[in-house]
């Protein structure tokens, strides 16, 4: 299990591994963007953070047989983040999902789902034994160089939405299921939502008011949830949100985590033209 984590408004990135908690800042991320790490049982893993697409993710470093070891190229696509592996010299796009070209032109990145972003002060508070990331000495760093692009309502470069049924920066929590593509507004499930996609029911939670470098909780199951009583239930097994944590409490037995993450609208439409909008505010 990863999760990485982040500190709300300067910003500090965390991460739990095989039970052993590891943190990265996500002000010391704006300088390096890509962190490759290692899990204590040897999975090879890169904590990726694009400050101007406002999306962190953890992906795996294996691919076709061998271990890549990630670096920002310095390259963008739509304003988002391309990676570059050492071993082939690929290009990988982190919005698009795949490289784009290199010998392994094609292969799709491997997210794993459980990447989290929070508060530091949340995160210590449940894993005090946290590691912390430490460049030349230095677990995280006040300065915050994207905090007018943040504060603006512009894209970078001055990018726009081409697609106007959401406003250019609108926080969206974006992901791809059975070859389709979907975003649903920050806005639409702040303090919970839910809906059903195909065979299964997804969950989503926002805390209301929440600063947009707080993570989207984005699960999936056969089995629907309900609010009820003032909370939300997993209606199979009967297990109730707990808001505080971001978790169903109980036996939550046939839920999973919904591969996904938080972006502005402009930079997922821009790259998925063809993304379906969901929600019950749209």
């Amino acid at each position: 299990m990863f999760h990485p984590v982040a500190q709300e408004g300067s910003g500090e990135g965390r991460v739990v591994v095989e039970g052993q908690a590891r943190a990265y800042s996500l002000n010391l991320l704006n300088r390096h963007e890509v962190v490759n790490d290692r899990a204590a049982d040897g999975t090879a893993f890169a904590v990726v953070w694009c400050p101007l697409a406002n999306a962190g993710v953890v992906y795996g470093r294996s691919y076709q047989g061998r271990e890549l070891r990630f670096e920002a190229s310095g390259g963008l696509l739509n304003a988002a983040l391309v990676m570059r592996d050492k071993e082939t010299g690929s290009y990988w796009p982190i919005i698009s999902g795949e490289a784009a070209t290199g010998p392994l032109a094609g292969t799709r990145l491997e997210g794993l789902p459980r990447s989290v972003k929070a508060q530091w002060r949340d995160w210590v508070r449940a894993h005090p034994d946290t590691l912390v990331l430490s460049v030349r000495g230095a677990e995280h760093v006040r300065d915050d160089p994207y905090a007018p692009y943040f504060s603006s309502r512009l894209g970078f470069g001055n990018l726009a939405a081409i697609d106007r049924r959401l406003p250019t920066k609108e926080p969206v929590w974006a992901f791809e299921h059975a070859g389709g593509r979907f975003a649903i507004p920050h806005r639409a499930i702040e303090g919970g939502g839910t809906l059903a996609l195909g065979d299964l029911w997804l969950f989503f939670y926002r805390p209301p008011g929440a600063s947009i470098f707080l993570s989207t909780r984005a699960l999936a199951s056969k089995g629907r949830f309900v609010f009820q009583d003032g909370a939300w239930v997993h209606e199979p097994t009967g297990a109730v949100f707990d808001a505080e944590r971001g978790e169903f409490q109980g036996s939550a037995a046939g839920l999973e985590p919904l591969a996904g993450f938080d972006t502005f609208w402009y930079v997922w439409s821009l790259t998925h033209r063809d993304t379906e909008l969901l929600g019950p505010a749209l």
